[in-house]
């Protein structure tokens, strides 16, 4: 369940904009500007050369440098978990790079005996230095905000659509001609049996499609709120299939106060439903659980319905889909011959 970590540069950005912002970048900073000032200062031809040659290699070796420090904390040390400490460590490597820089190429200046390089002071020299690089840094942060901001905003209207679609599929599922059937067969055979509870079952009946209407609205619910939901509808087929269906929570206290997309739980347990028998001798067992791993697994026992139909696997692909909009986490599917399991990761922050 480990996946491999990726800047978030390059899921953001192509190869070829870093290649061009980078590459200007260097060439404005690193050539136009020292040949710019090269000319006002009035230096001669080997002169304005040699600055050039100096200030391309110091820029290069500077902005590569910072480059790699930005995309290399955006992994180890993301703003979104360590927004103190990301700013420190990426300040003081920064200045510790760029002095280390300093004290070669001014070291080299020395070496070659370029007075021209070397007559300004080493303090001078590294203030400028790293001042580009401070400025190097914020303009890839910068971007980085930028495309972040825009990836966010995308995910929100997508994850918007996703949960429509999820509320549309769960009432498509629930309201249909069998199901209604069902219910109604049900209730009928309690109201000739148990009038009382056939008044609760009616209650609880409505109370589940009006919370079915409310929780679809949110893009995440704490796992403690998706077990109520699924308490409701437990209750409900808890009267049609007694002791034919059983259902299993076994979480940690922490693991429910973490977030998931709404109504995750509530159709694991309706497909696990749809496609497997229940029998008194032979029930289904459907448990919810928590793992070492910041995992939550729903997994039922195999038995498969003999007037079942081939499941087209939208409610699976749509639980995908929300995850992927909402964590770089994997939802983890595994069927064998005895048992069916589905691996949802807990999600530890609010997405936004």
């Amino acid at each position: 369940m480990q996946e491999k970590s990726q800047s978030p540069f390059r899921r953001m950005w192509t190869r070829r904009t870093d290649f061009w912002f980078t590459g200007t970048g260097i060439f404005l900073v690193g050539v136009v500007q020292p040949f710019f000032w090269s000319r006002v200062l009035g230096s001669n031809v080997d002169e304005t050369l040699i600055i050039i040659g100096a200030v391309f290699t110091n820029t290069t070796l500077l902005w590569l440098g910072c480059r790699k420090i930005v995309t290399y904390l955006s992994v180890k040390l993301p703003w979104t978990q360590f927004p103190v400490k990301h700013l420190v460590v990426e300040i003081l490597a920064i200045v510790l790079y760029t002095l280390i820089i300093s004290v070669i190429l001014h070291g080299l200046g020395d070496l070659l005996q370029f007075k021209h390089l070397t007559r300004v002071s080493f303090i001078v020299d590294f203030a400028v230095s790293t001042f580009i690089s401070i400025i190097i840094s914020l303009a890839h942060e910068g971007i980085f905000f930028f495309h972040q901001w825009k990836t966010n905003l995308i995910k929100a209207e997508t994850l918007e659509k996703e949960n429509i679609l999820t509320k549309y599929e769960t009432l498509k599922n629930q309201v249909n001609p069998h199901f209604l059937f069902n219910t109604l067969n049900t209730l009928l055979g309690l109201i000739d049996e148990n009038k009382e509870m056939a008044s609760e079952y009616v209650e609880s009946m409505a109370l589940f499609y009006r919370k079915l209407l409310e929780y679809g609205n949110q893009n995440l619910v704490t796992v403690r709120e998706e077990l109520e939901m699924i308490d409701l509808y437990y209750g409900l087929q808890k009267i049609r299939y007694g002791k034919g269906f059983i259902l299993e929570v076994d979480l940690f206290e922490d693991d429910k106060a973490a977030l998931m997309p709404p109504l995750t739980l509530q159709m694991l347990v309706e497909n696990a439903l749809k496609h497997n028998s229940t029998a008194i001798s032979e029930p289904l067992i459907v448990n919810v659980s928590s793992t070492e791993k910041q995992y939550l697994t729903v997994k039922n026992n195999l038995q498969p319905r003999s007037d079942a139909h081939e499941g087209t696997g939208l409610g699976l692909k749509n639980i995908i889909n929300r995850y992927a909009l909402v964590t770089s986490k994997e939802v983890f599917i595994n069927k064998n011959l005895s048992y069916f399991t589905v691996a949802l990761p807990l999600i530890t922050q609010k997405f936004d």
